[in-house]
């Protein structure tokens, strides 16, 4: 998704990272599977370091192979993210929230605020740019 149309004419766009107005949800019946399946493919990568043979682990995740660490966990817990997350973004204009329908649906159902102080619920009241842990993040 690159841009649409909120319902009162401002355009949204997502053409870059860390955006104020949009964030992903993970529903809460999605939740425990996420991090089971996320924790299993990485108990089982550190099973192949382990023991020295990551042949077994390597045939479901061939494009890993001779990455670093850092860069399976990001890659494992991302690829897992993209498939539980849905997408939600917040019209700057009018705060009207846009829900993503389904995780692989192209539809953004629109949920309007009761309140005009509801706006603007989407930025990260944690992120800096110096909010990554020392050694960065794996790219």
């Amino acid at each position: 998704m690159s841009k649409f149309g909120c319902t009162c004419g401002h355009v949204i766009r997502d053409q870059t990272d860390n955006l104020p107005y949009k964030g992903q949800v993970l529903k809460d019946q999605d939740h425990e599977a996420f991090f089971a399946a996320a924790a299993d493919a990485l108990v089982e990568y550190l099973a192949g370091v382990r023991s020295g043979d990551l042949a077994d682990w390597h045939s479901k995740w061939p494009f890993l192979r001779g990455k670093t660490d850092e860069h399976i966990a990001w890659a494992v817990l991302g690829w897992f993210w993209r498939k539980f997350k849905v997408d939600v973004y917040e019209c700057e204009q009018c705060g009207r929230l846009w829900v993503q329908e389904g995780t692989e649906s192209q539809r953004f159902i629109p949920f309007i605020p009761e309140e005009a102080a509801a706006a603007r619920v989407l930025p990260s009241e944690q992120f800096e740019a110096t909010s990554v842990p020392e050694g960065g993040r794996a790219e």
